[in-house]
């Protein structure tokens, strides 16, 4: 199924469940871009904050969290521009990877 194919099966028989503006910014990529980058800004003005007032959270306890989603994003993104499945398939094992360390700094130790 391409990109444009699986964007489509969201919108529904009807194509009314999903906003053209919505399928038109996901289908070119630039929604994604614009998110990514709210993301690493977000993620820089959160570690900033922390080493400039010792408050919030530190990078180990951030960055794992957000790198999943970024690279499940990049994922979506190479999908949708018919990339070569193993950068796919990089962006998904690196999501994995980011979420594996997110959980194994959450879960309780005995």
């Amino acid at each position: 199924m391409t990109g444009e194919a699986a964007l489509l099966s969201l919108a529904g028989p009807g194509g009314g469940a999903l906003p053209s503006l919505v399928f038109d910014a996901l289908r070119d990529g630039w929604l994604l871009d614009v998110i990514i980058v709210g993301v690493v800004t977000e993620a820089a003005v959160l570690l900033w904050w922390h080493r400039s007032s010792g408050r919030g959270l530190g990078a180990a306890a951030l960055l794992p969290n957000l790198l999943a989603g970024v690279c499940l994003m990049l994922a979506l993104r190479s999908v949708l521009a018919q990339a070569d499945v193993r950068w796919t398939a990089l962006a998904l094992l690196a999501a994995g990877v980011a979420h594996l360390m997110d959980l194994r700094q959450r879960w309780p130790r005995r």
